[in-house]
Formats: C-alpha cells, sequence, structure tokens
C-alpha cells in the first residue's frame, strides 16, 4: 500500500527530476541581476556563446565545463565552489515548499518557462479507497531521503495492507483520533490522540477508526524502498524474513489462549477446543522440524478455526513474531526539548527505539516575531520536513535567505546541512509538526 501512495503521489507532479543536481545557471543569474548585467553582455564578457549561455543559466541545458563556471564565477567576483553550493539551494530536492490551492497568485498572461524549477508546488491531497493523503516530501526517492505524508482517515473506516516490503521502520504520529486500533502481529493496540507508534515496515499492518463522527489525522514516515530491475520480471525487493517455525505458532496459540505468556494452555484443553485433534495429533504438529515441508494444514485450519484466529496471524507468530516490536510513546515517554531563550519547544513524540532512524515532535514556537537563533546547521545530512498546523513561519533556507511565508496547511522540507533560520511573524503562538532523517541534534 505505501509504494502504491508513493507512486500515485509521483504522478501528481509531473517532470519533477529523479534525481538531484545543483542548479548553478540560477545562482549565476541571481548574482548577474543584482549586479545589473544584462545576459547577453555577462556571456561575451565570460567568452560563451550567447544562446549557449542562456541554454545553461535558464537550466536547459544540464552540463557545462569546469573552465566556464571559474569564468564566469570569476567575473562575478565570487568562488566557483560558491556557486556550486548556492546552486544547490536552487535544486526543489532541497529545498521544497509546498503551499496550499488558495495561496497561488493567479497572474494572467505569464509565462511559465521549462524545465525551470518553481520557488514552491501546490500542495498535491489524493483520495485513496477509503482515507486521503497529503505529502508533505518532494516525489524523489534518492537514499538520503524519506518520506512523510499526512492522513486523514474518516469514521468507521480503515487503512489496510499498510507495508514496505524492507525492515525500514514506520513511524506514525495520531495528531487528532480518540478511537484508533493498530493490528500487527496478531496482537491489536488501542491508541489516541498525542500518541505515537513505530514497527516494522517488512509485516503488513491495519489502522481502524472505531470513531463514529471523527475524522482522525495521523502522521506518517518512512523510508520508500526503491525497486530493482530484474532480467526476468520487474518486481520489488523483498527482504529475507525470518523462516517459519509451526511449532512456534502454536506456543504463541497457546499463550494467546490462557492470556498468559509465562503458562501457556495445555495440549489437552486446547485440542478439547477443536472439532477433529487430539493431544496426540497436535503434538505432532509442535513436533515439526523447522522447515519441513510436511505440514497438514487441515488441521492448522481446525486448530486456527477453534480459537479465532486469522492465518495472516498465525503466519506471522510462526516467524517469532507474537512479539514483535511495536514501540509507542504517550505522555509518560514524551520529552520535551526547550530553548528558553528563543520561545521554542519542542513536544517529541519519537517512540522508544526510534531515535536513531527517525526524530518526530510538534514545535511550538511563542509569537511576537520570536526568531529561533541566526541560523541552525545539520552535518550529518539531515533532511527535515515541517508542516504548519496552527499558526505562521517565516523559514529561511541557504546563503540567499529568501524567506518563504508558510501559513496553516503549507509545507517544507530542506537539507538540514544549508543552514536554516525559524521565525514566527504573527503575535499568536504557532505550532508545528517536525520529522527528521536522520535523527534531530541540539
Amino acid at each position: 500500500m505505501l509504494r502504491e501512495i508513493f507512486e500515485r503521489y509521483q504522478t501528481g507532479i509531473p517532470g519533477f527530476p529523479p534525481l538531484r543536481r545543483p542548479r548553478v545557471g540560477a545562482a549565476i543569474r541571481e548574482i548577474r541581476t543584482n549586479r545589473g548585467q544584462r545576459q547577453m553582455d555577462f556571456a561575451g564578457t565570460v567568452k560563451i556563446n550567447p544562446s549557449t549561455f542562456k541554454s545553461f543559466e535558464n537550466d536547459h541545458q544540464k552540463a557545462t565545463t569546469v573552465e566556464n563556471l571559474d569564468r564566469c564565477a570569476a567575473s562575478l567576483k565570487t568562488a566557483t565552489e560558491d556557486l556550486i553550493l548556492l546552486g544547490r539551494e536552487y535544486d526543489p530536492s532541497n529545498f521544497f515548499v509546498m503551499k496550499r490551492p488558495e495561496d497561488i497568485p493567479e497572474i494572467k498572461g505569464l509565462r511559465k518557462r521549462k524545465h525551470v524549477p518553481e520557488d514552491w508546488f501546490q500542495t498535491v491531497r489524493f483520495t485513496m479507497k477509503d482515507f486521503d493523503v497529503t505529502p508533505l516530501s518532494p516525489p524523489i526517492n534518492a537514499k538520503k531521503d524519506f518520506f512523510i505524508c499526512r492522513l486523514g482517515l474518516p469514521p468507521k473506516k480503515r487503512i489496510e495492507n499498510l507495508d514496505l516490503g524492507t525492515h525500514n521502520p514506520i513511524v506514525t504520529y495520531i495528531a487528532d483520533g480518540f478511537n484508533l486500533e493498530v493490528a500487527y502481529a496478531g496482537k491489536n493496540h488501542k491508541l489516541t490522540s498525542g500518541q505515537a507508534f513505530m514497527l516494522d515496515g517488512y509485516f503488513r499492518h491495519t489502522i481502524v477508526n472505531h470513531d463514529e463522527d471523527h475524522t482522525a489525522v495521523i502522521y506518517l514516515v518512512t523510508k520508500i524502498p526503491k525497486p530493482v530491475p530484474s532480467r526476468h520480471v520487474q518486481r520489488e525487493p523483498r527482504q529475507e524474513p525470518l523462516p517459519i517455525n509451526i511449532a512456534k505458532g502454536v506456543d504463541a496459540i497457546r499463550r494467546h489462549v490462557s492470556g498468559r505468556s509465562q503458562k501457556p494452555l495445555s495440549l489437552r484443553h486446547l485440542a478439547a477446543l477443536t472439532d477433529t485433534l487430539n493431544e496426540r495429533q497436535i503434538n505432532e504438529i509442535i513436533r515439526l522440524k523447522q522447515g519441513s515441508s510436511v505440514v497438514y494444514w487441515e488441521k492448522i485450519e481446525d486448530l486456527l478455526g477453534a480459537v479465532d484466529l486469522p492465518m495472516e496471524d498465525f503466519l506471522l507468530w510462526t516467524r517469532g513474531l507474537d512479539n514483535a516490536p511495536f514501540s509507542v510513546a504517550n505522555a509518560k515517554t514524551r520529552a520535551w526539548i526547550e530553548f528558553p531563550n528563543c520561545g521554542l519547544k519542542i513536544y517529541s513524540c519519537t517512540p522508544p527505539g526510534g531515535d536513531n532512524f527517525f526524530f518526530c515532535g510538534e514545535v511550538f514556537m511563542e509569537g511576537a516575531g520570536q526568531a529561533v537563533r541566526e541560523t541552525w546547521e545539520r552535518k550529518d545530512k539531515a533532511m527535515i520536513a515541517l508542516y504548519v498546523e496552527e499558526g505562521e513561519l517565516q523559514i529561511f533556507a541557504g546563503q540567499r535567505k529568501k524567506a518563504y511565508h508558510l501559513l496553516k496547511g503549507d509545507s517544507a522540507y530542506f537539507d538540514g546541512n544549508l543552514g536554516y533560520a525559524l521565525r514566527n511573524v504573527s503575535k499568536t503562538q504557532t505550532r508545528l509538526f517536525l520529522a527528521t532523517h536522520k535523527a534531530i541534534q541540539v
């Protein structure tokens, strides 16, 4: 399902660059226009054919020589390295701003140049079978990136078959919802607003909204695996799962029925619940060698029918996942990170054990134009996502420090290594949802 969601999203922003590339031409254009030089005059100064230079500066030409870059940098009285670093800020994969449709200015007669990346994009929201999805990160699937989306789950609806096919963690935060249930590894977990959970993305899970009239709002953070082509068939890579062990599955059933993990139900009492099995037959099932192909599945079906257990849950238990890692962050485990000098608080919602891969949390910024440091910078190549839940936000990223004004429902995703600053431009408190990969460092 998560692969389907991501691929559906990719079609919503057609033409988005699949790979990162510094837009050096855009950096040159910015400095040149600030100096008041015409494009044709500058091309003559650096001894580049005017049509070639125009193509490069407008991002039609994706490559140029180092010699040309050196001449441009020398003419602009800057370093070639600075041009390249500034060009990274123009790459939409490194600084990706999404704004709500009603914020888009309608300018009639404005010609839109091809291949030139926009400064920001319109929010994409689409509907799956029983829920809607609003992605907050760009439609690029590079190793350094993560995928974050905001899900709306209506009353009495469910999201089924959520999995990745790899053992990447999935962190899910319930921003709003009072009666949710997550079915995973043969167990059901009751959750409510303000809680988050983390699980292994290889195995399927289901999220159900049992509320009668309230739509749940859920943030989901993970990494989408890339499909690997084969000479014979196109298919997604799937990591090798744990081996099936029928004895483990039956043992999990015995503990499930008894309700006591330390004292499983006896074989005699378990057999009495079935239609056709006796104690000896169940004992034979338990004594099957791991990996043996001689499994009488009608006996397994009889056993599962007796205890009202789905085959899917039993198969998870055969892989030893009756105690599958399912970490929950609640009011007792969520931590405050406070910066009193700049009016900032971060309320972590990263489940225990997940803080080495992702960090998730709610950010509260005081009003009256309170700034958050001059600049922050991540030296570990971490990608950062912010979604404005309430209030307003100005965000600056990189050397050019162009301010993007975000309102409720807008978001930004950027490379923390660019350096960034945040400012609440309203008098009231601003509340954000924050996610990073790798984990936050303060």
